[in-house]
């Protein structure tokens, strides 16, 4: 059995000398001396807006890394994290674009988290109470995704557990993240645009040999306010497709406000 807090950090933190960071550390210390450090688990609820991975300590604040990494160098023990909710105001292709963002950024710090979760995950058609951020939706005889369950999709089947490095030449435009593996044998790049004109790019790829031959997989490429409607459920909805990838200097163009999967297999 674990024992999950759920509370808010904000952008602030809990910093070292104030009154919730010594409660936080009370807390843990307990669990501690039970011998049951590892079943005090924290969920900081986070933020679903599209700039909220580029606020640097801000945002390690606000996922629990701070206040972790701090617990760890004061206890000597690692504070289970399990972010639960992503909270947004919205179930749009902005909040999917977001969604796109934070999860290449924190799948970055694998090894701080235990869990990772969305909120609100069922919401019945136009009759949401208060939160309006459902991924799938559904009437009385239909049930279909918004552009965030797509790429919970996409990310889980298969989940690559091993995080390679990746890097961007404008990581503010476009945001990138890899990940293989436990064989050597798949390689993905998540790619985000967070701009609204399509990038053309260079992909380098090193340490890893691959078939020339990769899958790609598109989402959005379309306005920031369009969702999937009972009447145009696959509004922003994927795009399949092939393209040719070699070692050094594949041109490649991201659309507009979107997120690229591209496949690569050996």
């Amino acid at each position: 059995m674990n024992i999950i807090t759920s509370l808010n950090l904000g952008g602030n933190g809990y910093k070292r000398g104030s009154r919730q960071y010594e409660l936080s550390k009370e807390l843990f210390t307990w669990f501690i001396e039970q011998g049951h450090a590892d079943q005090l688990g924290w969920d900081p609820h986070y933020s679903g807006a599209r700039n909220f991975a580029d606020r640097g300590e801000a945002f390690e604040n606000e996922m629990g890394i701070i206040l972790q990494r701090n617990l760890f160098q004061d206890l000597g023990h690692k504070l289970t994290l399990y972010p639960m909710e992503e909270n947004g105001s919205r179930c749009d292709w902005d909040r999917g674009l977001a969604h796109a963002h934070n999860w290449n950024t924190l799948q970055r710090y694998a090894d701080c988290f235990t869990w990772l979760g969305t909120a609100n995950t069922i919401q019945p058609h136009r009759l949401h109470y208060m939160w309006n951020q459902g991924r799938v939706h559904f009437t009385s005889d239909e049930i279909w995704f918004q552009p965030s369950a797509f790429e919970d999709e996409m990310m889980s089947h298969p989940w690559l557990l091993n995080v390679v490095k990746a890097t961007s030449s404008e990581d503010n435009v476009l945001d990138v993240t890899a990940k293989t593996d436990d064989k050597g044998k798949v390689m993905k790049i998540y790619v985000v645009n967070l701009t609204d004109e399509p990038r053309k790019a260079t992909l380098d790829i090193a340490g890893f040999k691959f078939r020339s031959r990769a899958s790609t997989w598109t989402l959005g490429g379309c306005d920031l306010d369009t969702y999937n409607t009972v009447e145009n459920k696959t509004a922003v909805a994927p795009v399949i497709g092939t393209t040719t990838v070699k070692q050094k200097g594949t041109a490649y163009t991201f659309p507009r406000y979107s997120y690229t999967v591209i496949t690569l297999t050996r």
